[in-house]
């Protein structure tokens, strides 16, 4: 599941996909897609010059990645596990990983 978040004023023509994201969150599904989200996915995402955040979240364990362009435009990875608070930079947003698991089973050993 992809979900784009854009603050870019050429977005609001109704269309069925965003052009201009400032954000994308793929939330990993545990089939091979993963693989595909991290490499191909995240190869095609860069090119886009408005993207800030590439965020990975993980369906079976606590993890989410969050890949942030740096001021020299390249990509830094951000991974947050259990106990941590995820920050979005993009969006100055930040919530507890505790709070993206919610109503979440996870089959943990």
């Amino acid at each position: 599941m992809t979900r784009f978040v854009t603050c870019d004023s050429r977005d609001r023509i109704p269309n069925d996909r965003k052009q201009f994201p400032k954000l994308i969150i793929e939330v990993l599904s545990p089939s091979s897609t993963a693989s595909r989200d991290r490499g191909e996915k995240f190869a095609e995402y860069r090119q886009i010059e408005t993207l800030q955040e590439y965020v990975l979240i993980e369906q079976s364990s606590i993890q989410v990645d969050v890949f942030r362009r740096n001021a020299e435009n390249r990509w830094e990875l951000f991974p947050f596990g259990q106990g941590e608070v995820v920050e979005f930079a993009s969006l100055g947003f930040q919530a507890t990983i505790k709070q993206f698991y919610e109503d979440v089973l996870l089959d943990i050993v």
